[in-house]
């Protein structure tokens, strides 16, 4: 089943890199995330500077470097998805709308956690017992 959700918070980021809206799909054992991927750090270095330090050279005038990093944090992202194996997913819990678990990134292989609000509190606690029941399934 497909979820709607948004990835973060305002005090945590989600680890395998999406911002804003998206979605979930849970299927075939494994958990499917879509949406917008935050850039790669040397890409949004360059932004940042260019945000910076060419307004300040050309028109006297700087943008705030927290105005830039919000301003990259938001919009310096593209379209992407991943997929998450169901053997990887631990330590599932719901607050609210508000999901985390931990898995292993298909790329780096590195255990990341995931937080994200899903749109509506029965959706929410749909996908947390369908993402609990993969977690219980999986060997440890």
């Amino acid at each position: 089943m497909t979820y709607n959700v948004s990835f973060g918070s305002a005090f945590e980021v989600d680890q395998f890199g999406f911002v804003r809206g998206g979605q979930i799909t849970v299927e075939g054992g494994k958990v499917i995330f879509t949406g917008n991927k935050g850039w790669p750090v040397i890409a949004k270095v360059g932004v940042f500077l260019f945000l910076t330090i060419v307004p300040l050279l050309l028109f006297r005038f700087g943008l705030g470097c927290l105005l830039a990093l919000v301003i990259i944090h938001y919009f310096c992202a593209s379209k992407g998805s991943l997929s998450v194996e169901q053997a990887s997913l631990t330590d599932v819990r719901r607050n609210g709308r508000q999901i985390k678990f931990q898995g292993q990134h298909p790329e780096s292989g590195k255990r990341k956690k995931t937080i994200f609000k899903v749109d509506t509190e029965e959706n929410a606690v749909g996908l947390e017992r369908e993402l609990q029941a993969m977690a219980q399934l999986s060997p440890v």
